[in-house]
């Protein structure tokens, strides 16, 4: 880390600056928590390449967006605000999100709202799309769920990187990017590397609803995670 944080220093490149100050988020133990998690969602439709690649995608362009709305509120002087206040909030909260969220997914709860089965039955004819939006959700969630010291190197050095440097918003794009690669490297594995096993994918469709209740036992578990070290490791 102390290496990367030289390297950073003296770049006199902002976009590899930008990429080494990606990096350095995405060694840190929450980020590759909330990877872990993410590759878990995506790889779902496992048996879809297409789904797999896609999800990972717009998983990263929610992480895209958010870095870029936070840099642009940033860039236009609103730093009076506080707004780092806000992620300490979120981190406070995450655990729980993912929770509620493992929850959900087991269909322990029934969540019928009139009139949303026929939507529902649509979204789903339509290829999923709401897969799509859940994805997109998920890398804002976790775009948001900034480390103490990832609020340092996104507030004390990306940001301050990109008011200074003349390639601008190009620079969280770059570190948005950068922190998505283990999800986008994974997903990519998992929709390629395994292709040709298809007899072995017809058993996994078998075994769906399990692979689903694991996901949402890991989401439930990285959720007690966050709960246990905000909460009780926050004095180490």
């Amino acid at each position: 880390m102390e290496y990367l944080q030289n390297l950073i220093e003296n770049s006199g490149f902002p976009i590899f600056s930008a990429f080494l100050i990606g990096l350095m988020v995405t060694l840190s133990p929450c980020q590759l928590m909330s990877n872990i998690t993410a590759i878990a969602f995506i790889g779902r439709d496992i048996e879809q390449k297409r789904r797999v690649i896609w999800n990972s995608l717009i998983f990263v362009l929610g992480r895209m967006v958010t870095y870029l709305v936070l840099v642009i509120i940033l860039y236009y002087g609103a730093k009076q605000l506080h707004i780092e206040k806000l992620f300490q909030y979120v981190e406070h909260y995450l655990g729980f999100i993912f929770v509620i969220l493992g929850v959900l997914m087991l269909d322990l709860i029934p969540l019928r709202i009139p009139g949303l089965g026929k939507i529902t039955n649509r979204i789903q004819q339509q290829g999923s799309s709401k897969g799509y939006i859940t994805a997109f959700l998920l890398g804002v969630l976790l775009a948001l769920s900034f480390c103490p010291h990832c609020i340092v190197l996104f507030f004390g050095m990306l940001v301050p990187l990109t008011i200074a440097s003349p390639e601008g918003l190009l620079l969280p794009v770059i570190f948005a990017i950068t922190t998505g690669l283990p999800v986008l490297i994974f997903s990519f594995l998992m929709a390629y590397s395994l292709a040709g096993i298809s007899k072995w994918y017809n058993k996994i469709k078998n075994v769906e609803i399990w692979v689903k209740r694991g996901v949402a036992l890991l989401f439930i578990l990285v959720g007690l995670y966050f709960i246990i070290s905000h909460f009780f490791g926050h004095h180490h």
